[in-house]
């Protein structure tokens, strides 16, 4: 009898990455927690396909150059990976795929009615209201999207915060509203990539915000109050947490790739070249004289970053304070890097419910208590989020 396992995809901006994983049934203990799987997932094979580089494409160059490399990975998974006998005797059941920016857009939106006689809130005016914002992001972007996820966040009737809105007499009534989109072209795709090689019965697409604050609330029970930062593709995206929640988001187009740019731009080099100096300067394996050449390069990037980044905290404060901690998600080139860029200020001009921010960079290490994988894996963080992600989606935990 076959043991069932899944594929687990992450699609980002300058890579994609995909491994299969084995679980089987049964109920007991994952990383010290109560869960519905005697194991933990297994992470069986991986493969990463990284993004040769091309200066001075389009969106859907860039876009279509992406799709490509996937359409390889995936492709290279099926002829390659489930030949092999360590996967000789699983049946693969479904997909997740983890979609990095700007493959998807997230936004909070604010819905205010009010009217002279009272009306009752009802579960088809509060879908209609949802409805709505996504009929208003398509006309605006004139795009067809689909949506990732969407979450109501708070509901006030007649200026009070309610859990329990439904059948409410009210004359005024405030939502907030969180919404993820993606391209539909490139969702039917991707998909379309996945069916051609692998039968699966079904298949899963979601933020990487979303995975990756699903497996902190996880992780961290007793933290209801930070801020995600993804700095993993072309764009830094920071969502706030409040009370156990996603509260809004904010995004700014510096990313990874832009320490990249100003190295390549400041040295005069390649942006392979660029690349290998900002990971050989992560690791602290310079010699000195070219460690201080990207030292001043990356105090120009710090400046322009950290110039986005407080626009983008003005964005999320909007009078209210802001929470202390911060979860960084990373790659391993830049991840000390960003935790300095955001420890380096003050940010006198914000408040704070607890005090100036702490960093923490998160690894697959954060985690290695919740998954288990064959001694040829070297954990990615990426995909360990989206393995987890999915294992807590599939388990119910």
């Amino acid at each position: 009898m076959k043991a069932t396992g899944s594929l687990v995809f992450f699609v980002g901006n300058a890579e994609v990455k995909g491994a299969i994983v084995l679980h089987d049934g049964g109920h007991g203990i994952i990383g010290g927690h109560k869960g519905n799987n005697a194991k933990p997932p297994r992470i069986v094979t991986t493969r990463i396909r990284d993004l040769p580089f091309h200066a001075d494409r389009s969106r859907e160059q860039l876009e279509q150059r992406i799709l490509t490399e996937f359409a390889e990975l995936v492709k290279e998974m099926r002829t390659k990976d489930m030949t092999l006998p360590l996967t000789a005797n699983i049946h693969i059941k479904d997909a997740l795929v983890i979609l990095s920016s700007p493959w998807y857009v997230s936004e909070t939106s604010i819905i205010k009615m009010k009217e002279q006689k009272p009306f009752i809130v009802t579960e088809k005016l509060l879908e209609s209201s949802k409805e709505n914002v996504v009929k208003a992001y398509r006309d605006a972007h004139k795009v067809d999207v689909s949506v990732l996820e969407q979450k109501m966040l708070q509901i006030t009737l007649n200026g009070y915060q309610t859990s329990n809105p439904l059948k409410k007499q009210v004359t005024e009534l405030d939502m907030s509203v969180f919404t993820s989109f993606a391209r539909q072209s490139s969702l039917d795709e991707i998909r379309r990539t996945i069916e051609t090689h692998f039968n699966v019965q079904d298949i899963k697409t979601h933020s990487h915000s979303l995975a990756a604050f699903t497996l902190l609330r996880y992780s961290w029970k007793d933290l209801n109050h930070y801020i995600l930062a993804d700095i993993t593709s072309e764009l830094t995206e920071l969502v706030v947490i409040k009370n156990g929640t996603l509260a809004e988001s904010a995004s700014f187009p510096k990313g990874k790739k832009y320490l990249r740019d100003i190295i390549s731009e400041t040295l005069g080099v390649s942006m392979e070249v660029a690349t290998s100096f900002l990971n050989s300067y992560e690791k602290g394996v310079l010699e000195e004289g070219l460690s201080a050449k990207i030292s001043t390069a990356l105090e120009i990037a710090r400046k322009g970053w950290i110039a986005d980044f407080s626009e983008a905290l003005s964005q999320l404060s909007s009078g209210a304070s802001l929470p202390k901690q911060f979860f960084l998600f990373a790659s391993k080139d830049s991840g000390r890097t960003f935790s300095e860029f955001i420890l380096s200020e003050s940010y006198q001009q914000f408040s704070f419910a607890e005090g100036m921010f702490t960093v923490k960079v998160i690894s697959a290490l954060d985690f290695k208590d919740m998954y288990a994988c064959e001694y040829s894996v070297i954990p990615d963080p990426s995909i360990v989020i989206g393995v987890l992600f999915e294992h807590l989606e599939r388990t119910g935990s």
